[in-house]
């Protein structure tokens, strides 16, 4: 028992090396999330592309080669492709999952078909479908940790006024508890907008009014505002970052 732990142990300056990127982008319907994580075959250490395409977004990213989509059709079929995922000799290298807004509803449908209340959700319906949202993501995750995959999820954005303050707040369109879960849970979350000329930017730090993050060693500076943003492009340039450009 004490070797086989031991064996998972890893020098914390091995984890760039190790580990895939995981993250989450959201932004309103139409931006651009699903081509963005189509870009990622641009980077020859991220492409063989994977997409979990709950919502039906992949005529985006049809010109892309090296891109694999999935259409769940309930909770099962997601369930049954992350077995597959990790245990298979797939070749995947980045994986997409588009969107966690619409796998919410899935999720839903399935607590609901042992409801009490099959026609209005309950309080512990909605626990439950909080709590598998939760557990689905970070096992997704996980596929970065064990396989070095990059695991990428989307989510639609909804704009919710603060009580307090009054600010108007950009946010995943998520239940509150399921947006704080997955937030917490992965290495990166990005706000893509368009910009007054046309153009997708990235957002990975906060901003007064939205969400981000960016887990990077002290130290190392990345740019966290990118112009027409290329995931093959921005998982390389964070490679080098993470290890000092080796």
């Amino acid at each position: 028992m004490t070797s086989s732990i031991a064996d998972r142990f890893l020098a914390v300056n091995d984890v760039p090396d190790k580990w895939g990127m995981n993250g989450l982008v959201y932004g309103l319907s139409g931006v651009g999330k699903t081509a963005l994580i189509g870009s990622a075959v641009d980077w020859e250490p991220a492409c063989q592309v994977f997409v979990v395409d709950v919502e039906g977004g992949s005529r985006s990213i049809v010109h892309r080669k090296g891109v694999t989509i999935f259409r769940p059709n309930e909770w099962s079929d997601i369930l049954n492709v992350y077995r597959y995922l990790d245990e298979s000799d797939h070749g995947f290298k980045t994986i997409g999952f588009d969107s966690l807004t619409e796998t919410i509803r899935l999720c839903m449908d399935e607590v609901l078909k042992e409801s009490k209340t099959p026609d209005m959700p309950s309080i512990g319906d909605w626990g439950k479908v909080i709590e598998q949202m939760a557990r689905m993501v970070r096992a997704f995750r996980a596929l970065s940790y064990r396989h070095g995959w990059n695991v990428i999820f989307t989510a639609l954005m909804e704009e919710v006024k603060d009580d307090q303050t009054g600010l108007v707040l950009a946010r995943p369109q998520m239940t509150p508890r399921v947006t704080t879960q997955v937030c917490a849970a992965v290495d990166a979350v990005g706000f893509l907008t368009i910009g007054k000329e046309g153009e997708r930017i990235l957002h990975l730090s906060p901003m007064r009014n939205s969400i981000g993050k960016l887990r990077m060693p002290h130290g190392r500076e990345f740019e966290t505002t990118i112009t027409n943003p290329n995931l093959g492009k921005i998982l390389e340039n964070l490679q080098a970052a993470f290890t000092g450009g080796k």
